[in-house]
């Protein structure tokens, strides 16, 4: 039982923390950004955990991709809960594809796609996937927190977050960022139910 209620406040202090961090000004830093930047910068530093594995990265960058108004950190964080469900649903090795695209007419935005070649997500778990503390992770191995802040980092950049998928046909992540952003969105930032 001690156990369960010390796991129960790891959680509540890390997700607590980062609410806390936005709420006090430190996320939010919204400046020009490069995209691929940001995705070149997140790979690098997961790049070390596919070491073991037998999962291959494929990076398929569009060329000349506007740069959009974002909080660097915030996004690779996200990059890196993304990176890290993808490779979690490969233990038998396959391919993470990430792919941008430039958004064609008004108001135009930037699209990032990242698919993977893993088991994909069962239709009885989907409808929870974005809740704060949800896992399908062993007890002790995820604090069910990554795709909860990372649907929270896409709010704050007035962005959209869509998954696709299928049991054993594996799952493809869209990101859609807008090139312009209207609202100031740290008071959004925590609006994580659907």
């Amino acid at each position: 039982m001690r156990m369960i209620m010390e796991e129960t406040a790891e959680r509540r202090y890390t997700f607590t923390d980062y609410k806390r961090a936005c709420s006090e000004g430190g996320c939010g830093a919204f400046r020009p950004t490069d995209l691929h930047v940001v995705l070149d910068d997140a790979f690098a530093l997961f790049r070390p955990s596919l070491r073991d594995t037998e999962v291959r990265l494929f990076l398929d960058y569009a060329p000349d991709l506007p740069h959009i108004p974002a909080d660097a950190a915030a996004l690779r964080q996200a990059v890196l809960h993304l990176a890290r469900n993808a490779v979690q649903a490969m233990p038998a090795g396959g391919l993470l594809y990430v792919a941008t695209e430039a958004l064609p007419g008004a108001p135009g935005g930037v699209r990032v796609r990242m698919r993977d070649t893993g088991t994909g997500i069962a239709p009885e778990i989907l409808p929870h996937i974005f809740e704060p503390f949800f896992t399908t992770r062993p007890f002790g191995q995820a604090a069910g927190l990554g795709l909860a802040i990372t649907r929270a980092i896409m709010r704050d950049h007035e962005g959209d977050i869509t998954l696709q998928t299928a049991p054993e046909r594996g799952t493809t992540v869209t990101l859609i960022f807008p090139t312009a952003v209207a609202v100031s969105p740290p008071e959004r930032v925590w609006q994580l139910a659907a």
